[in-house]
Protein backbone atom coordinates (compact mmCIF):
# COMPACT_ATOMS: atom_id res chain seq x y z
CA UNK A 1 0.00 0.00 0.00
CA UNK A 2 1.25 3.23 -0.39
CA UNK A 3 2.27 5.94 2.29
CA UNK A 4 -0.69 8.16 1.83
CA UNK A 5 0.27 11.65 4.33
CA UNK A 6 -2.99 13.83 4.71
CA UNK A 7 -2.46 17.35 5.02
CA UNK A 8 -5.36 19.60 6.06
CA UNK A 9 -5.71 22.79 4.65
CA UNK A 10 -8.03 26.23 3.62
CA UNK A 11 -9.30 28.07 0.98
CA UNK A 12 -8.08 31.50 2.96
CA UNK A 13 -5.44 30.94 5.23
CA UNK A 14 -2.19 29.99 5.29
CA UNK A 15 -2.66 26.48 7.49
CA UNK A 16 0.47 23.94 7.13
CA UNK A 17 1.53 26.16 3.89
CA UNK A 18 5.03 25.69 5.37
CA UNK A 19 4.71 22.18 6.10
CA UNK A 20 3.24 21.06 3.11
CA UNK A 21 5.96 23.49 0.61
CA UNK A 22 9.13 21.66 2.60
CA UNK A 23 7.17 18.11 2.43
CA UNK A 24 6.46 18.35 -1.34
CA UNK A 25 9.87 19.53 -2.26
CA UNK A 26 11.85 16.58 0.56
CA UNK A 27 9.21 13.95 -0.64
CA UNK A 28 9.06 14.26 -3.79
CA UNK A 29 5.45 12.48 -3.91
CA UNK A 30 4.50 10.68 -6.49
CA UNK A 31 0.79 11.90 -6.46
CA UNK A 32 -0.74 14.53 -5.20
CA UNK A 33 -4.55 14.62 -4.62
CA UNK A 34 -6.67 17.95 -4.03
CA UNK A 35 -10.18 18.62 -3.20
CA UNK A 36 -9.53 21.90 -5.29
CA UNK A 37 -7.96 22.86 -8.53
CA UNK A 38 -7.36 25.76 -11.03
CA UNK A 39 -7.08 25.36 -14.21
CA UNK A 40 -9.89 27.36 -15.87
CA UNK A 41 -8.73 26.29 -20.21
CA UNK A 42 -8.41 22.59 -18.57
CA UNK A 43 -11.60 19.69 -18.64
CA UNK A 44 -10.70 18.37 -15.46
CA UNK A 45 -12.31 14.81 -14.68
CA UNK A 46 -13.44 13.59 -11.23
CA UNK A 47 -10.31 11.72 -9.88
CA UNK A 48 -8.35 12.66 -13.29
CA UNK A 49 -5.34 14.46 -13.88
CA UNK A 50 -4.93 17.84 -13.29
CA UNK A 51 -2.01 19.32 -15.86
CA UNK A 52 -0.92 22.42 -14.64
CA UNK A 53 2.33 22.75 -16.58
CA UNK A 54 -0.07 22.21 -19.55
CA UNK A 55 -2.07 24.99 -18.59
CA UNK A 56 0.44 27.69 -16.99
CA UNK A 57 3.63 27.23 -18.95
CA UNK A 58 6.73 25.13 -17.66
CA UNK A 59 8.67 28.30 -17.93
CA UNK A 60 5.95 30.12 -15.73
CA UNK A 61 5.62 27.55 -13.40
CA UNK A 62 9.31 27.40 -12.80
CA UNK A 63 9.44 31.55 -11.99
CA UNK A 64 6.81 30.94 -10.22
CA UNK A 65 8.75 28.38 -7.85
CA UNK A 66 11.19 31.19 -7.31
CA UNK A 67 8.75 33.59 -6.07
CA UNK A 68 7.15 30.78 -3.86
CA UNK A 69 10.85 30.41 -1.91
CA UNK A 70 10.26 33.36 -0.27
CA UNK A 71 6.75 34.21 -0.60
CA UNK A 72 4.88 30.31 0.33
CA UNK A 73 4.88 30.77 3.62
CA UNK A 74 2.05 33.64 2.87
CA UNK A 75 0.25 31.56 0.47
CA UNK A 76 -2.71 28.80 1.52
CA UNK A 77 -1.39 24.88 1.12
CA UNK A 78 -3.18 24.32 -1.66
CA UNK A 79 -1.26 26.75 -3.94
CA UNK A 80 2.05 25.88 -1.74
CA UNK A 81 1.25 22.55 -3.13
CA UNK A 82 0.76 23.22 -6.34
CA UNK A 83 4.01 24.98 -7.09
CA UNK A 84 6.08 22.97 -5.03
CA UNK A 85 4.66 19.63 -6.26
CA UNK A 86 5.03 20.68 -10.22
CA UNK A 87 8.71 21.52 -9.58
CA UNK A 88 9.47 17.86 -7.98
CA UNK A 89 7.06 16.48 -11.53
CA UNK A 90 4.55 15.37 -9.13
CA UNK A 91 1.20 14.46 -10.62
CA UNK A 92 -1.80 16.03 -9.85
CA UNK A 93 -6.19 14.47 -9.08
CA UNK A 94 -8.88 16.21 -8.35
CA UNK A 95 -10.34 14.15 -5.00
CA UNK A 96 -13.31 15.22 -5.05
CA UNK A 97 -17.00 15.86 -6.61
CA UNK A 98 -18.36 18.27 -8.59
CA UNK A 99 -20.54 20.41 -6.67
CA UNK A 100 -23.17 20.23 -9.28
CA UNK A 101 -23.51 16.56 -9.10
CA UNK A 102 -24.05 16.48 -5.39
CA UNK A 103 -26.75 19.26 -5.64
CA UNK A 104 -28.23 17.06 -8.96
CA UNK A 105 -27.90 13.91 -6.42
CA UNK A 106 -29.85 15.55 -3.53
CA UNK A 107 -32.38 17.10 -5.84
CA UNK A 108 -33.42 13.88 -7.32
CA UNK A 109 -33.46 11.80 -3.76
CA UNK A 110 -35.82 14.33 -2.21
CA UNK A 111 -39.74 14.81 -3.15
CA UNK A 112 -40.73 18.42 -3.15
CA UNK A 113 -41.92 18.58 0.61
CA UNK A 114 -39.46 16.28 1.79
CA UNK A 115 -36.52 18.81 -0.11
CA UNK A 116 -38.14 22.23 1.74
CA UNK A 117 -38.21 20.62 4.78
CA UNK A 118 -34.17 19.45 4.39
CA UNK A 119 -33.68 22.68 3.32
CA UNK A 120 -35.15 24.53 6.23
CA UNK A 121 -32.98 22.20 8.95
CA UNK A 122 -30.19 23.35 6.75
CA UNK A 123 -30.68 26.62 7.52
CA UNK A 124 -31.45 26.16 11.07
CA UNK A 125 -27.76 25.17 11.46
CA UNK A 126 -26.19 28.51 10.48
CA UNK A 127 -25.34 30.46 13.46
CA UNK A 128 -22.99 32.82 11.18
CA UNK A 129 -23.77 33.83 7.90
CA UNK A 130 -19.69 33.97 7.21
CA UNK A 131 -19.75 29.87 7.80
CA UNK A 132 -23.00 29.10 5.57
CA UNK A 133 -21.28 26.95 3.21
CA UNK A 134 -20.21 24.69 5.75
CA UNK A 135 -23.52 24.35 7.76
CA UNK A 136 -25.25 23.70 4.81
CA UNK A 137 -23.12 21.33 3.70
CA UNK A 138 -22.97 19.41 7.11
CA UNK A 139 -26.40 19.02 6.88
CA UNK A 140 -27.10 17.75 3.29
CA UNK A 141 -25.82 14.01 2.93
CA UNK A 142 -24.59 14.18 -0.60
CA UNK A 143 -22.62 17.52 0.21
CA UNK A 144 -20.88 15.99 3.44
CA UNK A 145 -20.94 12.20 3.59
CA UNK A 146 -20.86 11.27 0.26
CA UNK A 147 -17.97 13.68 -0.53
CA UNK A 148 -15.70 11.87 1.87
CA UNK A 149 -16.41 8.35 0.44
CA UNK A 150 -15.94 9.94 -2.89
CA UNK A 151 -12.16 11.21 -1.76
CA UNK A 152 -11.91 8.17 0.25
CA UNK A 153 -12.14 6.04 -2.79
CA UNK A 154 -10.12 7.81 -5.27
CA UNK A 155 -7.19 8.14 -2.93
CA UNK A 156 -7.16 4.27 -2.32
CA UNK A 157 -7.20 3.37 -6.10
CA UNK A 158 -4.21 5.47 -6.51
CA UNK A 159 -2.64 3.78 -3.54
CA UNK A 160 -3.45 0.56 -5.48
CA UNK A 161 -2.06 2.13 -8.52
CA UNK A 162 0.95 3.07 -7.05
CA UNK A 163 2.31 0.37 -3.92
CA UNK A 164 4.89 1.50 -1.38
CA UNK A 165 5.40 4.96 -3.21
CA UNK A 166 4.87 8.33 -1.50
CA UNK A 167 1.58 10.00 -1.70
CA UNK A 168 0.02 13.20 -0.94
CA UNK A 169 -3.66 14.57 -0.17
CA UNK A 170 -4.30 18.17 0.64
CA UNK A 171 -7.48 18.66 1.47
CA UNK A 172 -10.52 20.85 3.22
CA UNK A 173 -9.34 20.76 7.53
CA UNK A 174 -13.13 19.88 8.18
CA UNK A 175 -12.77 16.90 5.57
CA UNK A 176 -9.62 15.33 6.85
CA UNK A 177 -10.56 13.79 9.60
CA UNK A 178 -13.92 11.98 8.03
CA UNK A 179 -11.52 11.17 5.01
CA UNK A 180 -8.85 9.56 7.24
CA UNK A 181 -11.24 7.58 9.16
CA UNK A 182 -12.68 6.46 5.79
CA UNK A 183 -9.02 5.51 4.21
CA UNK A 184 -8.85 2.52 7.38
CA UNK A 185 -12.14 1.13 7.08
CA UNK A 186 -13.83 -1.45 4.98
CA UNK A 187 -15.62 0.11 1.35
CA UNK A 188 -18.94 0.36 2.10
CA UNK A 189 -19.81 2.19 -1.25
CA UNK A 190 -19.00 2.00 -4.84
CA UNK A 191 -17.46 5.07 -6.51
CA UNK A 192 -19.19 4.30 -9.72
CA UNK A 193 -22.70 4.64 -7.72
CA UNK A 194 -21.49 8.31 -6.01
CA UNK A 195 -21.00 9.25 -9.34
CA UNK A 196 -24.19 8.89 -11.09
CA UNK A 197 -25.62 12.15 -12.12
CA UNK A 198 -29.25 12.66 -12.32
CA UNK A 199 -28.94 16.26 -14.58
CA UNK A 200 -31.68 18.64 -14.52
CA UNK A 201 -34.52 17.46 -16.82
CA UNK A 202 -36.78 20.92 -15.83
CA UNK A 203 -40.23 19.25 -15.41
CA UNK A 204 -42.72 21.32 -13.30
CA UNK A 205 -41.23 19.30 -10.13
CA UNK A 206 -37.26 19.06 -10.68
CA UNK A 207 -37.88 23.21 -11.47
CA UNK A 208 -39.68 23.91 -8.66
CA UNK A 209 -37.30 21.76 -6.42
CA UNK A 210 -34.23 23.41 -8.13
CA UNK A 211 -35.40 26.85 -7.79
CA UNK A 212 -36.02 25.96 -3.71
CA UNK A 213 -31.98 25.52 -3.57
CA UNK A 214 -31.31 28.50 -5.82
CA UNK A 215 -33.16 30.35 -3.47
CA UNK A 216 -31.47 28.86 -0.59
CA UNK A 217 -27.91 29.35 -1.63
CA UNK A 218 -28.61 33.02 -2.76
CA UNK A 219 -29.95 33.85 0.71
CA UNK A 220 -27.05 32.27 2.69
CA UNK A 221 -24.52 33.11 -0.23
CA UNK A 222 -22.86 29.34 0.65
CA UNK A 223 -22.77 28.73 -2.97
CA UNK A 224 -23.67 30.13 -6.46
CA UNK A 225 -27.25 29.75 -7.21
CA UNK A 226 -26.56 28.70 -10.89
CA UNK A 227 -24.46 25.59 -9.39
CA UNK A 228 -28.59 24.33 -9.44
CA UNK A 229 -30.45 26.50 -12.08
CA UNK A 230 -29.81 29.69 -14.27
CA UNK A 231 -32.12 31.72 -15.62
CA UNK A 232 -31.24 31.17 -18.92
CA UNK A 233 -32.05 27.30 -18.32
CA UNK A 234 -35.49 28.12 -17.40
CA UNK A 235 -38.09 27.09 -20.27
CA UNK A 236 -39.20 30.51 -21.48
CA UNK A 237 -42.98 28.92 -20.94
CA UNK A 238 -42.40 28.46 -17.24
CA UNK A 239 -39.97 31.59 -16.74
CA UNK A 240 -43.12 33.71 -14.90
CA UNK A 241 -43.86 30.69 -12.66
CA UNK A 242 -39.96 30.03 -11.78
CA UNK A 243 -39.99 34.24 -10.88
CA UNK A 244 -42.66 33.56 -8.37
CA UNK A 245 -41.68 30.27 -6.71
CA UNK A 246 -38.05 31.60 -6.34
CA UNK A 247 -38.97 34.94 -4.43
CA UNK A 248 -41.34 32.97 -2.40
CA UNK A 249 -38.91 30.72 -1.35
CA UNK A 250 -36.30 33.43 -0.78
CA UNK A 251 -38.79 35.58 1.38
CA UNK A 252 -39.32 32.58 3.33
CA UNK A 253 -35.65 31.77 3.99
CA UNK A 254 -34.99 35.14 4.79
CA UNK A 255 -37.38 35.53 7.13
CA UNK A 256 -36.08 32.13 8.92
CA UNK A 257 -32.71 33.73 8.49
CA UNK A 258 -33.42 37.03 10.07
CA UNK A 259 -35.23 35.20 12.70
CA UNK A 260 -32.17 32.70 13.95
CA UNK A 261 -29.06 35.48 13.91
CA UNK A 262 -29.79 38.59 15.50
CA UNK A 263 -29.35 41.37 13.67
CA UNK A 264 -29.14 39.72 10.23
CA UNK A 265 -31.63 42.11 8.35
CA UNK A 266 -29.57 45.26 9.18
CA UNK A 267 -26.88 43.54 7.22
CA UNK A 268 -28.91 42.22 4.41
CA UNK A 269 -27.98 38.86 4.30
CA UNK A 270 -29.82 38.39 1.23
CA UNK A 271 -27.90 40.47 -1.05
CA UNK A 272 -28.37 41.64 -4.63
CA UNK A 273 -25.69 40.77 -6.77
CA UNK A 274 -23.94 43.71 -6.90
CA UNK A 275 -23.52 43.82 -2.77
CA UNK A 276 -22.90 39.41 -3.59
CA UNK A 277 -19.49 40.33 -5.44
CA UNK A 278 -18.61 42.87 -3.32
CA UNK A 279 -19.05 40.81 0.46
CA UNK A 280 -17.02 38.32 -1.26
CA UNK A 281 -14.16 40.75 -2.32
CA UNK A 282 -14.13 41.60 1.12
CA UNK A 283 -14.35 38.45 2.68
CA UNK A 284 -11.00 37.27 0.91
CA UNK A 285 -9.44 40.68 1.42
CA UNK A 286 -5.97 40.78 2.98
CA UNK A 287 -6.07 37.08 3.70
CA UNK A 288 -3.25 34.31 2.13
CA UNK A 289 -2.62 34.27 -1.60
CA UNK A 290 -5.31 31.09 -2.33
CA UNK A 291 -4.92 28.82 -5.42
CA UNK A 292 -7.44 31.00 -7.06
CA UNK A 293 -5.30 33.40 -7.62
CA UNK A 294 -3.02 31.25 -9.56
CA UNK A 295 -4.06 32.82 -12.99
CA UNK A 296 -3.51 36.12 -12.02
CA UNK A 297 0.29 35.19 -10.36
CA UNK A 298 0.80 33.38 -13.67
CA UNK A 299 -0.05 36.24 -16.13
CA UNK A 300 2.30 38.70 -14.21
CA UNK A 301 4.91 37.05 -14.19
CA UNK A 302 4.73 36.16 -18.11
CA UNK A 303 4.54 39.80 -18.38
CA UNK A 304 7.41 40.43 -16.23
CA UNK A 305 8.87 37.87 -18.73
CA UNK A 306 7.92 39.32 -21.93
CA UNK A 307 9.05 42.91 -21.21
CA UNK A 308 12.47 41.71 -20.12
CA UNK A 309 12.67 39.63 -23.33
CA UNK A 310 11.86 42.68 -25.30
Amino acid sequence: MALTRIFRATYSSSLNAGEIWKYVLDKKPRVILMESFCAPESHIEMGGIIDYEKEYGTDTMKQLLEVGTSAHKKWTGELAAVVAGVSVGSEFRFCDRFHEISFNRFINRNPKAELVLELLQALDTIQDADDSAQHISRAIPELWVERHQVMSHIIKRQQKKYPGEELLSVIGSAHADSVELLLNAEETSSLDDLLVNYPPTYTEDDLDKRLAVAALLSTTMAFHPSTVVSPEDVPEDQKEHADRVYNNYRNTFRRRLEDNIPGSQSRDIAPTQEQLLARVASRYSGRSVGLLQLPRLCNELEMVRQAKAS
